[in-house]
């Protein structure tokens, strides 16, 4: 049985508690934090690390990320900065992709980071932040690409998720959502791949064929990313809700193409 719990709710967005700064190459007398000390002290929360990224004054932080123990910092030129979570130490700081090149995001698989931009895969050593291979997938790509032990899970922005083998790169079938909804986020394991959409759908279909396992309609977009616990499924829409999916019993499958 497919069960589905919904939450209305307000946010706060004191997950931020870590001051991660934004300043020029050259000095300044007052760092500006993305949180400020004044909302931390209302909120009765504190910083417990700063870090000053060397970015320009015209530079802006766009995208951040919490994978594993670390935290990734993406900036408006791709500017990326792989941070220790616990307390701020830099562990490798790179431009990728090129500079100007559309930035989709970020995954990680055991210890290989996979960027995404533009129409390339870059995969990259988590620990070392060096480049490990690229592959031009041949299309836009959408938001950050998934992977397990056997295929790269890759949303394009034809609205298609293409499934790709990660030992020659090739792809065996796509699948896309049947009103053709932009692909918004993408999560896989083993025996399963699971994406969402801007029209609020939640897919689950087969890691290895396209075959429908299971699908969930919110009222409006998927906000962000899900998050997988156990046989549960979390993930937030634009419609405000917080929504728990229970995924232990699945309905009748069927193909998409």
């Amino acid at each position: 049985m497919l069960r589905m719990f919904g939450y209305r709710c307000v946010l706060l967005a004191a997950f931020f508690t870590l001051g991660v700064l934004q300043s020029g190459f050259a000095t300044q007398s007052s760092p500006r934090h993305l949180v400020s000390p004044q909302l931390l002290e209302h909120a009765k929360l504190r910083i417990l690390w700063e870090d000053e990224l060397p970015i320009k004054k015209t530079e802006v932080l766009q995208q951040f990320f919490v994978l594993g123990d670390r935290i990734y910092v993406i900036s408006s030129r791709n500017y990326i900065a792989s941070l220790n979570r616990a307390n701020g130490k830099e562990i490798f700081a790179r431009i990728v992709p090129e500079a100007g090149l559309a930035f989709a995001g970020l995954d990680l698989y055991d210890d290989v980071l996979l960027s995404t931009g533009g129409s390339k895969l870059v995969e990259i050593d988590a620990r070392s932040g060096i480049e490990r291979k690229t592959t031009d997938v041949g299309f836009g790509i959408a938001c950050p690409a998934a992977r397990n032990s056997s295929y790269f899970y890759v949303a394009g922005v034809d609205n298609r998720l293409h499934v790709i083998l990660t030992d020659d790169r090739v792809q065996t079938f796509e699948v896309a959502a049947e009103n053709d909804s932009t692909i918004t986020s993408v999560l896989a394991d083993e025996t399963s791949a699971i994406f969402t959409t801007a029209k609020g759908n939640v897919l689950c279909i087969a890691s290895d064929q396209p075959k429908l396992l299971w699908q969930f309609d919110a009222s409006d977009a998927i906000a962000g990313s899900p998050v997988r616990q156990l046989m549960s499924l979390f993930f937030a829409s634009k419609d405000t809700s917080v929504y728990r999916v229970d995924i232990t019993g699945l309905p009748e499958k069927r193909t998409l193409v």
